[in-house]
């Protein structure tokens, strides 16, 4: 089933069926369908066609399909497509926010353009350094009682946080940085690139 030619001919209840186990079946067949479509009629069915376009002309056209968000665009555009958009996501803003380096309720968006601006722009350090923060939110920067201490990631830290989530899930031993940005973005997430493997 994994081909343009396959996946469009398929019923809309073949799709669901396929994904139920993703959850959601149903909102994310109908994405899938419009995604299909999209794909058709922009660049004849060829999604080498289409990462052969410029990513951000394709990024605006993938937010425009229902059902399609940043977080999901920007990881067909860095994963599939090895376009050089970082993927903000939760785990990703967590981690970094519990670093001090933006606010808690920093947005997709505003988390993105930070590390856009202070990592270097390539797909391949984007999607291992994005895979490691996944991996160290869900192994270690958890939502409500972070293991900080057993955390590959602690040196880095600037304090130590304690097991008191707040209303939106983070646990500081102090007030986070009023400031969005902290001025050692740059220093931080150069030393975190260098350190490349989780315990």
């Amino acid at each position: 089933m994994l081909n343009h030619e396959k996946l469009s001919s398929a019923s809309l209840s073949k799709l669901e069926s396929l994904i139920r186990p993703a959850g959601f079946f149903r909102q994310k067949a109908r994405t899938i369908r419009n995604f299909l479509r999209y794909l058709e009629t922009s660049h004849g069915g060829s999604l080498r066609a289409m990462f052969s376009t410029p990513g951000e002309k394709v990024r605006r056209e993938l937010l425009a399909l229902k059902g399609l968000g940043p977080e999901t665009a920007d990881a067909i555009l860095l994963y599939a497509g090895g376009k050089t958009f970082f993927v903000a996501d939760a785990y990703s803003r967590r981690v970094l926010a519990r670093h001090d380096l933006w606010k808690p309720t920093a947005t997709y968006s505003e988390a993105q353009q930070v590390l856009h601006e202070h990592l270097p722009g390539s797909h391949a350090l984007f999607n291992e350094f994005h895979a490691l923060l996944v991996e160290a939110g869900k192994r270690y920067c958890k939502r409500e009682v972070p293991r900080c201490e057993a955390c590959p990631l602690e040196p880095f830290l600037n304090h130590r946080h304690v097991a008191r989530p707040d209303h939106k899930g983070f646990a500081f031993a102090k007030p986070p940085a009023v400031s969005g940005v902290s001025g050692r973005v740059g220093p931080t997430l150069k030393r975190m690139e260098l350190s490349h493997h989780l315990g």
